[in-house]
C-alpha cells in the first residue's frame, strides 16, 4: 500500500535541517521511490520546503478574518498533487513542525479529514514525531519566537514564560494520543531529539530520519553541514527580546537583526555558557511530565524502563541579566549593527559614484561635441543642460531609491530560492519522464513482439483461407485428396 509520511516536528529538533536535506537529495529519493514535493503555495513567514503547512496553514483576507476558502482550495491542490506523487512514486514525504502545535489547537480536525482522504484513495498515513526534553524544549521554543520577533511571546521574558508555558505543547503523551485515536498509535513513529540516540548508518539526523521511513543513509546522499536554525543562547535572547519591544512592523528590520543575533552566537566568547534552570528547577519542571514520558517509553517505544530522555547534568551558572558577559554581549550586538550598516553605507555611496561618474562623462561627451570654430547656439547648450540636469535628477532619484535595494536583495534571494525549489521540482518532472520513457519503451518492444505474432498469425490464416478456397474450387481434387491419404 502506497504511503504518506507525515513529518510533525516537534518545533526545534532539526525540522529545518531535515527539510533542506529532503529537498537537496529530491533525485535519490525519487530513485528510491519517495517523493519530497515543493508546493508553491505563499503563506505568510513560511519557507517553501515546509511542504507539509497546506495541511494546518492559516490565510488571511483583506478584512483580516480567517480566508476559510482559500485554505480549503490550497488543501484541496495539495492533496491532489500528493495522490498525483504517491501513483508515481509509492511513498511522499510532507513535513511542518507547525503541525504539532497546530493539533494542540482547532486545526486537529485536519487528522480526520486526511484520514477519510487516506481512506478513499487507499493509502495509510504513518506520522513521524521527534521529542526532546520538556525544559530544553520549552527554552529553545521561546528563543526561536524571540528571535523572529513578530509574535506575541517575542517579548516575554524567561522566568515569567517557564513558570506557566503557553502556545507551547509540552503534554507529549496527551497529544500522542489524541493524534493516535484517529490513525491508529501503530502509525506514529517517534523518535528521541538526542545525538547519542540516534539509528542509521552515522548516527546523524539525516540517518536517522531516512531509518524512520525504511531508507538506509548511503554516500550518495548529500548532506548539510551547517547548522540551519540555530537557537540564541540566553544573552542574545535577552537583548533582542528588549528590542523586540521597540520595533516597527517590518520584516525587513526583523530579518536584519536576526541576521545580527545569528552573527552575535558565531563570535561570542566559548566561556559564555549558561543553563536556564538549574539542577533542581529542572527536575522539578520535568516531574510534571514524567508519567506521560514513562508511557511513551513503554506504549510507544517499548522501552522497559520508562526512561524516555536521558539525564542531563548541569554544570553551568544559572543564567541571569547580570552576568559578566553580558555588557560585552551588549556591546558587541551593537557594534555589529554599526558595522553592518556601514557596509551597507559604503556600498550605496560606490552605487553613487558610479552614477556621478556616469553623469560627469556624458557632460564631457556633450562638451566634446559643441567645441569648434562655430559659435555655439546658447539655446542648444541650454537644452543640453537642461538634459543633464533631467538625468541628474534623475540619477538622485533613483540613488533615494537604493535605499530599499537592500529589501529588494533579499526579495532576491528568496525569488532564487524558490527557484531552487523549482529546479528540484523539475529534477523530479524529469525523473518521472525518464521513468515513462522507459516504460513507453518496453510496451513498444511489447507491442512489436506482438505485430510479428499478428503478422505469423495473419500469415497462417491467408494459407487456410486458400486452401479451402481451393478445395471450394475443385472438390473432385479434394475428395482424391482425401482416398490417397487414406
Amino acid at each position: 500500500m502506497s504511503t504518506l509520511y507525515l513529518h510533525i516536528g516537534t518545533p526545534k529538533t532539526a525540522t529545518t535541517s531535515i527539510q533542506k536535506f529532503c529537498m537537496e537529495n529530491q533525485e535519490i529519493l525519487n530513485q528510491k521511490r519517495f517523493s519530497y514535493p515543493i508546493l508553491d503555495f505563499k503563506y505568510p513567514r513560511v519557507e517553501i520546503r515546509r511542504n507539509g503547512h497546506f495541511l494546518v496553514g492559516k490565510l488571511s483576507g483583506s478584512d483580516g478574518q480567517e480566508d476559510f476558502e482559500r485554505e480549503e482550495a490550497l488543501w484541496n491542490e495539495g492533496l491532489s498533487l500528493v495522490h498525483n506523487e504517491l501513483e508515481n512514486y509509492g511513498n511522499v514525504i510532507l513535513s511542518d513542525e507547525n503541525i504539532w502545535h497546530a493539533s494542540n489547537g482547532n486545526k486537529f480536525k485536519f487528522w480526520e479529514k486526511l484520514k477519510k482522504d487516506a481512506e478513499q484513495n487507499n493509502y495509510q498515513i504513518k506520522a513521524i514525531v521527534y521529542l526532546r526534553r520538556q525544559d530544553e524544549f520549552a527554552n529553545s521554543w521561546l528563543s526561536q519566537q524571540i528571535k523572529e520577533g513578530w509574535n506575541s511571546y517575542s517579548g516575554v521574558k524567561w522566568d515569567n514564560f517557564i513558570y506557566r508555558p503557553k502556545g507551547v505543547a509540552l503534554d507529549y503523551y496527551g497529544l500522542l494520543e489524541k493524534i493516535a485515536e484517529v490513525i491508529g498509535k501503530e502509525n506514529i513513529i517517534v523518535r528521541i531529539f538526542e545525538r547519542n540516540r540516534f539509528h542509521g548508518n552515522g548516527g546523524t539526523i539525516y540517518s536517522d530520519f531516512l531509518d524512520a521511513v525504511g531508507i538506509e543513509f548511503t554516500d550518495e546522499f548529500q548532506v548539510v553541514t551547517e547548522e540551519t536554525n540555530p537557537s540564541l543562547t540566553a544573552n542574545s535572547q535577552e537583548i533582542r527580546r528588549v528590542i523586540n519591544t521597540i520595533l516597527p512592523d517590518e520584516d525587513s528590520t526583523r530579518s536584519f537583526l536576526r541576521k545580527i543575533s545569528e552573527e552575535c552566537e558565531r563570535v561570542k566568547s566559548p566561556d559564555n555558557v549558561f543553563e536556564m534552570l538549574t539542577e533542581d528547577q529542572a527536575d522539578s519542571f520535568m516531574k510534571k511530565y514524567a508519567k506521560g514520558n514513562a508511557a511513551i517509553a513503554r506504549e510507544y517505544l517499548g522501552l522497559e524502563n520508562d526512561e524516555l530522555f536521558s539525564h542531563k547534568s548541569r554544570a553551568a551558572t544559572r543564567w541571569t541579566p547580570q552576568n559578566d558577559f553580558m555588557h560585552e554581549d551588549i556591546i558587541r550586538f551593537f557594534g555589529l549593527i554599526a558595522v553592518a550598516q556601514k557596509k551597507e553605507i559604503d556600498e550605496l555611496k560606490e552605487q553613487l559614484q558610479c552614477e556621478k561618474t556616469g553623469v560627469e562623462n556624458s557632460l564631457d561627451i556633450f562638451l566634446k561635441d559643441y567645441q569648434g570654430e562655430e559659435p555655439v547656439d546658447n539655446d542648444e547648450i541650454k537644452k543640453a543642460i537642461a538634459s543633464v540636469g533631467e538625468q541628474m535628477l534623475e540619477y538622485k532619484n533613483e540613488m533615494e531609491a537604493l535605499k530599499d535595494e537592500s529589501n529588494k536583495s533579499r526579495l532576491i534571494r528568496d525569488k532564487v530560492k524558490s527557484m531552487d525549489s523549482q529546479i528540484l521540482s523539475l529534477k523530479n518532472d524529469i525523473f518521472v519522464l525518464r521513468r515513462a520513457n522507459e516504460e513507453l519503451k518496453k510496451k513498444n518492444e511489447e507491442l512489436k513482439k506482438k505485430n510479428e505474432e499478428l503478422k505469423k498469425k495473419n500469415e497462417e490464416l491467408k494459407q487456410t483461407i486458400e486452401r479451402v478456397v481451393y478445395k471450394i474450387k475443385h472438390p473432385l481434387s479434394a475428395v482424391k485428396d482425401t482416398i490417397f491419404k487414406k
